[in-house]
């Protein structure tokens, strides 16, 4: 029995946002679209940690997503500045990389097999 594709709900999901903003462009609703997604882009990531945190996919990873994110999302909405971001970017490589690295440790048995 085969198991259905992890990333078809969250591309689904996407394409309908991009969808309902364009329309709401078209209606009139958002003045400028690409303004709107230019700022809101970062929801995407987050998005994606969250439903690969949710469907059981590599929590390391996910969290990774989340962590970038977040930090993307309070720059672009002016709670975090561009120089903290610049200057402290090299930790997110660390966070990052010490969560990809504790969760494919931790994803070993006992007996050495996963």
């Amino acid at each position: 029995m085969s198991s259905p594709r992890s990333g078809a709900p969250v591309a689904g999901v996407l394409l309908i946002a991009f969808g309902l903003v364009f329309l709401a462009h078209q209606m009139g609703w958002i003045p400028d679209a690409g303004n709107f997604i230019a700022r809101w882009w970062p929801v995407i990531l987050i998005l994606i940690g969250l439903s690969q945190l949710v469907g059981g996919g590599r929590r390391g990873s996910a969290f990774g997503l989340l962590v970038i994110g977040v930090v993307f999302l309070a720059v672009q909405l002016g709670y975090l500045s561009h120089r903290v971001v610049w200057r402290f970017w090299p930790v997110l490589l660390i966070v990052v990389g010490l969560a990809m690295v504790l969760g494919a440790l931790g994803g070993r048995t006992r007996g050495g097999e996963r």
